[in-house]
């Protein structure tokens, strides 16, 4: 799993400059500016629900973190980054 997790995270520093160097080429600054905000802001919703399922549904981690200190630590993450 790990080097399967490797192969992605590779492949995305590569594509990534590409892709956004279209972007920019085809619809502009503003619109790949926008493009890339909105999708932050759903990966960072994503992330936040997929989370909040695991502390939800599984005992042992719930007991490691409360609920309470894993929302604020989200509402950091999505303010600050």
């Amino acid at each position: 799993m790990n080097s399967i997790l490797r192969t992605i995270g590779l492949t995305t520093y590569m594509v990534a400059p590409a892709v956004a160097g279209l972007l920019f080429q085809h619809i502009g600054y503003i619109w790949t500016g926008a493009c890339i905000a909105g999708w932050n802001v759903t990966s960072a919703i994503v992330e936040f629900a997929i989370l909040a399922n695991i502390y939800k549904y599984d005992d042992d981690v719930n007991a490691v973190l409360s609920m309470r200190i894993f929302i604020q630590l989200c509402a950091i993450r999505v303010l600050f980054f």
